[in-house]
């Protein structure tokens, strides 16, 4: 009987295998090293998904400071948007109209913020004059000009001291904001 055991020992030792709970302690390692793999990958992924959306919102809300900036830069004249009757219904107005003169043709500007989005409504007039009390906008020509922005609560234009404050919230982001000295009026 001795002899047996010590060929079941010989022969067991010479066949180097594994046993069960090694394979199982092996598998349920390698399980736990993938899933952490993967949640490091889907981590990874979404944290570039959300810079991504962000950089896209910044871009938007710098382009929309620069399109304004440049519009009032070739204004001939800013008005208060208290000294307009502007459409209803179109969201909120920045505090400013602009006043730009093209060729023979005379344009009225006012920007309004409506559902995180930024739109510029235009009215075109052939009179000498500015026409405060436009009664019909051409809605038609309104062009969307920036997605993902809020109109800031300090957005003011001081008539007086000839600055115009801007200030976009990005959405669920922070806020921009810009200066806009008028000279030469």
């Amino acid at each position: 009987m001795e002899m047996n055991c010590l060929n079941y020992q010989q022969y067991y030792h010479k066949k180097g295998g594994f046993t069960l709970i090694e394979l199982v302690s092996a598998l349920a390692i390698a399980a736990v090293l993938c899933i952490c793999i993967a949640a490091i990958f889907m981590s990874a992924f979404n944290m570039e998904m959300v810079i991504e959306r962000d950089s896209e919102m910044f871009s938007e809300s710098y382009f929309l400071m620069e399109y304004i900036g440049n519009e009032i830069r070739k204004s001939e004249n800013i008005i208060s948007t208290s000294e307009f009757i502007l459409p209803s219904g179109k969201g909120e107005y920045l505090p400013f109209v602009l006043y730009l003169q093209e060729k023979n043709t005379k344009q009225i500007v006012a920007y309004a913020i409506h559902n995180d989005k930024c739109y510029r409504y235009s009215y075109r007039s052939k009179e000498k004059q500015i026409p405060y009390k436009i009664l019909k906008w051409d809605i038609s020509d309104s062009n969307l000009i920036a997605e993902h922005v809020r109109l800031a609560e300090n957005c003011n234009f001081n008539s007086s001291s000839k600055i115009i404050h801007l200030s976009f919230q990005l959405k669920d982001l922070e806020i921009i904001e810009t200066d806009y000295y008028i000279y030469g009026e």
